[in-house]
């Protein structure tokens, strides 16, 4: 019953993400722009879940959000559009994005070490939680 503008931004202020928004390296996923194109193709780009997922991204580009829609939350939009479940969209996912990790694996093997992902730790400045430190155990 609550309206979405007010779930979206109440949500951003106390938790200062949106699960399915945002990429830790760069803002925009280059992978929804050919999702879309084939769910279009496909006649999936007219769903439900598809529309609030647009509407989010509207509203907060209207806010001057600088976060966008990712391929993690397009594919579970159009799971929930075709009837899916959570848990059946989760088994979904894992088997689908587990897919793509073999063949980078393979792809990253044939190369000389820090070609798959050029970019040094040092340079990626992580604004997340502070680190937690390891409890100790040694009188357990």
């Amino acid at each position: 019953g609550q309206e979405l503008e007010e779930l979206v931004l109440t949500r951003l202020k106390r938790e200062r993400y949106l699960p399915g928004f945002g990429r830790p390296i760069i803002s925009r996923d280059e992978r929804v722009v050919p999702l879309l194109n084939a769910a279009k193709k496909l006649g999936f780009d007219k769903g439900r879940y598809l529309s609030i997922v647009q509407e989010i991204d509207t509203l907060l580009e209207k806010k001057r959000y600088r976060i966008k829609p990712n391929i993690a939350i397009y594919c579970a939009a159009f799971l929930a559009d075709m009837g899916f479940s959570p848990d059946e969209s989760y088994m979904i996912s894992v088997l689908t994005f587990s897919a793509g990790i073999l063949p980078c694996y393979m792809d990253g093997a044939e190369k000389s070490e820090g070609a798959l992902f050029p970019l040094a730790c040092s340079t990626i400045e992580y604004r997340g939680h502070p680190k937690r430190g390891l409890k100790n155990h040694e009188n357990d």
